[in-house]
């Protein structure tokens, strides 16, 4: 199968009435050619999307524009990362008969990032994300939350790694033969201010609110990644 690999600039547009609905998204990912000819895009920690009743439905972190992340992400090291200017959750819905777009945001809080899904629902319509993100009131700060969204009714859950900890991306890993969506345990490094190391923390799914299901305690810390997978296999 074709793969592409690398920076991923993609603009969804719509046109209606003569007139354009323009959103700048980028994501590092691959691409797979559809055989309806259409192009999917799938990036384990970027977009998410599917074809429903003549719709291109993408769930994606959306940013107004590129300046406040270009900004960000250039002075990563000393930024304060300021969450005016930075991404929310979205959904939209393109209807490829007419062009138009609908939009639709979810209680996710500030500076929403890694948005991920169960990977056998790439593609196909998904009920539940997990995504980095902040309390709405937290004006600057590297993520403290993972927030899971079901995307059908909007219910937000939230696990908070506060006061020192930070998390990563998250990653769905299924449990063996599950049946429901999101029957399975969301892995993600955290990183502890206080003791200066990294931890691996596994969350269940169904449940993301509760007690870690386990916590690994490293002996260093890791430095933050920007995207990664889980595979069962040892090498």
């Amino acid at each position: 199968m074709p793969r592409i690999c690398g920076l991923l600039v993609m603009l969804v547009v719509g046109a209606c009435a003569g007139r354009a609905e323009l959103w700048w998204y980028a994501y590092e990912g691959t691409t797979y050619p559809e055989d309806a000819g259409w192009a999917r895009y799938i990036d384990e920690g970027g977009a998410v999307r599917s074809l429903e009743d003549g719709a291109l439905v993408l769930d994606l972190a959306r940013y107004p524009d590129y300046r406040m992340i270009g900004q960000a992400l250039r002075d990563y090291w000393q930024s304060e990362w300021p969450s005016r200017g930075m991404a929310a959750l979205t959904r939209l819905r393109v209807d490829l008969s007419t062009g138009k777009v609908a939009s639709r945001t979810y209680d996710t809080g500030t500076a929403n990032e890694f948005p991920f899904i169960n990977p056998a629902y790439v593609g196909r319509r998904q009920r539940y994300a997990y995504i980095a993100c902040n309390p709405a009131d937290r004006a600057r700060g590297l993520q403290q939350q993972l927030a899971k969204v079901d995307l059908e009714s909007g219910a937000v859950m939230r696990h908070d790694f506060g006061p020192d900890g930070y998390p990563g991306e998250p990653y769905f890993v299924a449990t063996p033969g599950a049946g429901a969506e999101d029957d399975g345990v969301v892995l993600t490094m955290v990183f502890d201010a206080k003791r200066q190391r990294t931890d691996v923390v596994g969350l269940d799914a169904r449940d993301l609110g509760a007690r870690p299901l386990f916590v690994a305690r490293l002996r260093h810390h890791v430095p933050y990644a920007l995207h990664g997978t889980f595979t069962p296999r040892l090498f």
